[in-house]
């Protein structure tokens, strides 16, 4: 396990701990199973988790489960929307290029024009 994901492990346990984030199981398996024939099974998991708590939103990145989703009239963010409200709320204090650095650094595919667009960057 690399250090980056040590410390994304470290911080979110910290805020399993704190209470702001709670971890359930899906009770219904076979949603999961019925969405897991199109999605991978983190998408089919928040889906079915979704719907069943009725939740105000389902964070998932993948077109086609935010497609499963709306399909099902679930709102729909995306990590880049989470991490958005979290600078302009100042919770996040890098600077949006150390942001996009940061995101490439582990694999997450976004253009440079649509960062730029999303984090007012010119």
């Amino acid at each position: 396990m690399s250090e980056k994901e040590d410390d994304v492990q470290k911080a979110v346990e910290a805020l399993i701990e704190r209470g702001f984030i709670e971890v359930k199981e899906v009770e219904n398996r076979f949603l999961v199973q019925m969405f897991n024939a199109e999605l991978g099974i983190g998408e089919s998991e928040a889906i079915a988790l979704g719907k069943e708590v009725k939740s105000d939103f389902v964070l998932l990145d993948d077109l086609k489960a935010r497609q499963w989703a709306r399909s099902f009239k679930m709102n729909v963010m995306g990590a880049l929307a989470i991490i958005r409200a979290l600078v302009r709320r100042g919770i996040i204090k890098e600077a949006p290029d150390e942001i996009y650095i940061r995101l490439r650094s582990i694999d997450f595919w976004i253009s440079r024009e649509l960062f730029s667009s999303l984090f007012d960057v010119r």
